[in-house]
């Protein structure tokens, strides 16, 4: 029988951020996990993902010999230091991989105001 440690299992997926001129990309390696069991929210100026990896060694019959491969519930926040525009935000999930999507609110340009004079 596997020594299992009573502290929760905390599957830790790996992120990277990468920053264009118009967006942030996050990826995150979900291997396992589908993409229906996670969640992606915004708060306050945090992206948050968080959700549920599924025991893969559960079978009774298996005596197992190793087990590298963790499960449980994940969480990790990455704060922006920039503001995004939280409606453009795209997700998507493809080979194990969470790609999202984060685009930058468009500085406003400074307006120049003519300054007339009453002669």
């Amino acid at each position: 029988t596997m020594l299992r440690s009573n502290t929760a299992e905390k599957f830790i997926p790996n992120l990277d951020v990468a920053e264009t001129a118009e967006a942030f990309e996050v990826s995150l390696d979900l291997p396992g996990v589908k993409p229906e069991e996670v969640k992606v929210e915004m708060h306050e100026g945090k992206l948050i993902v968080s959700g549920e990896r599924s025991s893969t060694h559960d079978s009774k019959e298996k005596s197992m010999h190793r087990v590298e491969r963790t499960s449980g519930s994940f969480y990790r926040a990455v704060s922006l230091p920039v503001d995004v525009n939280v409606e453009q935000i795209d997700a998507r999930y493809e080979h194990g991989v969470l790609h999202i999507s984060l685009p930058k609110i468009a500085k406003q340009q400074p307006k120049k105001i003519e300054i007339r004079t009453s002669n």
